[in-house]
């Protein structure tokens, strides 16, 4: 038997798990299931120019940081530390205001 039988358990179990790490206990306005069986997404080529150049847009807005599967990698670890660095950057922004 599968552990979660449609998506809507999957993201009630997801979202439940969520609550409890954060203490919050918000309502989802959007969840989407992205499936994917036995792979990892790839990027394009040309990837890395479109990320570089959207970084070099985004540099001058104060206060934006951008975190994502999108930016450095689809892995949990690449995730995590983009996410870190972008927090340690708003930690950064803040500190100066």
């Amino acid at each position: 038997t599968e552990k979660f039988p449609d998506d809507a358990a999957l993201v009630e179990a997801a979202f439940s798990e969520w609550q409890s790490l954060t203490g919050r206990y918000d309502t989802i306005l959007h969840a989407e299931v992205q499936h994917w069986w036995q792979v990892l997404p790839q990027f394009r080529p040309g990837h890395r120019d479109v990320i570089a150049e959207i970084e070099t847009h985004t540099q001058n807005f104060g206060g934006l940081t951008l975190a994502g599967s999108i930016f450095e990698g689809v892995g949990i670890p690449a995730c995590i530390s983009r996410a870190m660095r972008c927090a340690q950057a708003m930690h950064e922004y803040l500190a100066r205001l």
